[in-house]
């Protein structure tokens, strides 16, 4: 018997009640852990999510994979989030990606990332991340994603603006940091670092401090918030240093 072949769409309000089963089911919250709520719970929020007038100028997009009428994947796509609570809209955040475990091996889950990021790209966006558990290195590596080692973070210098970093989110279960440059003259370098306090911006700007000392990062291409934070990454790691020396 042949397998149907899965339905790529836009979502659509009229998806929310198989969305909410779904985010509840691969993103639950966990006990003592600060979790930022669940988007389709919500009615008001799920309906501009899920309407692509609506959501698609905010660069927030939503895929479903359907097959015979019933939603077995999907995948949201939304503007990173700053340190400083600002949305970086040069920057996709690959949000969510789940498919149910009898529909795997079928090339869904690529597909659903494959429709994100066609879109991050006709809006011109620099680049894609996303935290992933272990067990997925393999399948985005496959699709030419980085993943950086267990214990760091990714940080990305964007063409005139300033350091951006992000990192894995173990208390969830997604303790990996994986990225794709979308634009590559959008993005100056990237390089991995290690968590230090659990703190991006300041653990990256320790190890962008070490890599300028090192000859290894260019600061003559820094913005001046990104020079500063590269002082106060240099000051913090002697601090830590100074406390660790016996």
């Amino acid at each position: 018997m042949t397998t149907p072949r899965p339905r790529i769409r836009f979502a659509t309000p009229a998806d929310r009640e198989a969305l909410r089963l779904l985010e509840h089911e691969y993103f639950p919250a966990k006990s003592g852990v600060r979790h930022a709520g669940y988007l389709y719970d919500d009615e008001n929020l799920a309906a501009i999510a899920l309407t692509e007038r609506l959501a698609a100028p905010m660069r927030a997009f939503t895929f479903v994979a359907e097959v015979e009428g019933e939603i077995v994947g999907f995948a949201v796509g939304v503007p990173s989030m700053m340190t400083s609570g600002d949305t970086d809209a040069q920057t996709m955040n690959l949000q969510y990606l789940a498919v149910q475990p009898e529909h795997r091996g079928q090339g869904i889950g690529a597909a659903l990332v494959k429709k994100i990021i066609t879109r991050s790209q006709k809006v011109v966006q620099n680049l894609i991340h996303a935290h992933i558990p272990v067990d997925q290195v393999g399948f985005y590596e496959g699709l030419g994603w980085k993943v950086e080692p267990m214990g760091h973070g990714l940080a990305w210098l964007p063409d005139g603006d300033h350091l951006r970093a992000d990192a894995g989110d173990p208390a969830f279960g997604f303790p990996l940091m994986a990225s794709k440059v979308l634009r590559s003259r959008g993005v100056l370098q990237s390089f991995p670092y290690p968590v230090v306090t659990g703190k991006p911006t300041l653990d990256a700007s320790m190890e962008a401090a070490r890599l300028v000392d090192a000859g290894k990062l260019d600061p003559s291409k820094f913005d001046e918030f990104t020079r500063d934070f590269v002082t106060m990454g240099r000051a913090e790691a002697r601090s830590l240093a100074a406390k660790t020396t016996p």
